[in-house]
């Protein structure tokens, strides 16, 4: 019984860990995405003050 319970808890303590894992995988996504969004803003502004658009302070 005794050695059932261990597993038990060490299942909890595993799946814990796996969460707390996978919540900081998904910040980290999130804060790569927020990265590439403004890196292809930042692009996609310049491109176009080349081909003469509007001035990237505008578009921004």
């Amino acid at each position: 019984m005794i050695g059932i319970a261990l597993v038990l808890a060490d299942l909890a303590d595993i799946r814990a860990e796996m969460r707390q894992d996978l919540a900081a995988l998904g910040d980290e996504l999130a804060g790569l995405r927020r990265h590439m969004d403004d890196r292809f803003a930042a692009i996609q502004s310049m491109r176009l003050h080349k081909l003469g658009g509007l001035p990237p302070e505008v578009i921004n």
